[in-house]
């Protein structure tokens, strides 16, 4: 069973309650993809510099762990 199976099959074991929560939160995330995406690809020189402010926050300490970021993003959208 491919991974879109087993989605599909739960799916339509979901009362209708449950299935209009997952359509709004996958409608917000798609609009908010949507305003999000560049048009153009990043260059390498982008990249980098994305890379040394990255490395710069880390060793300024500028970071929170792992599952404290996934605790939030659960939060923020009802997962």
């Amino acid at each position: 069973m491919s991974t879109l199976d087993a989605t599909v099959s739960m799916l339509k074991t979901l009362p209708e309650s449950e299935l209009m929560t997952i359509y709004d939160l996958t409608r917000r995330l798609y609009i908010k993809q949507g305003k999000n995406i560049k048009k153009e690809p990043m260059t390498e020189q982008q990249m980098l510099d994305k890379l040394d402010l990255a490395r710069q926050h880390a060793a300024e300490g500028k970071t929170i762990e792992a599952d404290v970021a996934v605790s939030n993003l659960r939060r923020k959208y009802g997962l």
